[in-house]
């Protein structure tokens, strides 16, 4: 193992630390009701003893607040960095810049070693030396969707994606499942199972929305959507889906959408042909260390927020029932709310 690696790998040991740390500490609220909560909580459990002394509105609108803030900041926190991240890095180039000027480019020394000092002329502006202007087909498969006649929506079953699942901001949203019995699964599975890792993009209406599949999630393509999976030898699926959401990128789409007179779209046929600016493997690898903890951040953040959102509405019906009671000391400046 390379000193760079190692260092790699250390940085990525301190990162799940961290992240065992914000998330699967015990939290302290005003109910108790989150002691020993983690992301991966499927199904928390809520408290018994307690006694009336307050109206139920105010026990929720606090619950919310508690409940909701946490995770939310920690995704926008990763989310934040891990965008600022691929923008400086292969849209701006800034260490590549700061070298070729002369100047600190920010890093330590055994990331900043692995960018070229210099810029060279391409199809599309100027990229590091070294680098290389290709296209998504090179480096993902792309698989879309099935066009039978949409399955009938079950109680019980296993999820088929639809365009509300795939949020703005690069993450999968399973809040509401589409769910469909096993035979529609298969039928709907059969060019490919979305799995972790792999991203999805939208065709129709909201086009070039792209959401990564986090993991423990398989899934199946809704109408409308295209799936992208990272290539046999080429593991970057970070970099993909940071790619797939950048501006340039969003550029890329534009050229690409069919205006039309209800609906624009993008022709699953054009999206091979997107062009995206691909470093050295090194840099690549470099970046996967550092932005794949981040993604999983983000993941493991969103997974929380459900679990906690649906402990809150579990604890909005016991209350509104008269099941469950709230003592007045456990309400702290709570207690004074109308």
């Amino acid at each position: 193992m390379t000193p760079s690696s190692a260092r790699c790998r250390r940085s990525t040991r301190s990162w799940a630390a961290a992240r065992s740390r914000i998330i699967g500490s015990p939290r302290r609220d005003p109910f108790g009701i989150c002691i020993g909560m983690t992301a991966g909580s499927a199904s928390p459990a809520l408290p018994r003893s307690f006694s009336p002394s307050i109206s139920a509105s105010s026990i929720v609108a606090t619950c919310r607040l508690r409940l909701d803030t946490t995770p939310a900041i920690w995704f926008f926190v990763s989310e934040a960095i891990a965008r600022a991240l691929f923008k400086s890095w292969f849209v701006d180039f800034d260490p590549v810049r700061a070298k070729s000027e002369g100047r600190d480019p920010g890093l330590p020394p055994h990331l900043a070693d692995l960018f070229p000092d210099s810029l060279e002329d391409s199809e599309r502006d100027e990229i590091p030396n070294g680098w290389r202007l290709r296209t998504i087909g090179a480096i993902a498969d792309v698989v879309d969707c099935s066009h039978a006649k949409k399955p009938e929506r079950r109680d019980n079953g296993r999820p088929l994606l639809q365009l509300v699942n795939i949020r703005l901001d690069g993450v999968l949203d399973m809040s509401d499942q589409f769910l469909i019995d096993d035979a529609d699964y298969q039928a709907w599975t059969a060019r490919i199972e979305a799995s972790p890792g792999d991203c999805v993009i939208t065709n129709v209406g909201r086009v070039g929305a792209v959401a990564q599949i986090p993991a423990g999630v398989n899934a199946a393509l809704g109408r409308n959507m295209t799936a992208l999976r990272c290539r046999a030898g080429w593991p970057y699926p970070t970099f993909l889906v940071e790619a797939l959401r950048s501006e340039s990128m969003g550029e890329e789409i534009a050229l690409k959408t069919d205006t039309g007179t209800i609906l624009d779209a993008l022709n699953v046929r054009s999206i091979p042909s997107l062009r995206v600016v691909i470093p050295t493997e090194s840099v690549l690898e470099g970046f996967e260390v550092v932005a794949r903890p981040l993604r999983a951040m983000m993941e493991a953040s969103e997974q929380q927020r459900r679990n906690l959102q649906s402990l809150r509405d579990q604890l909005l019906r016991r209350l509104l029932s008269g099941e469950l009671l709230v003592p007045g000391e456990a309400l702290g400046g709570v207690q004074g709310q109308p």
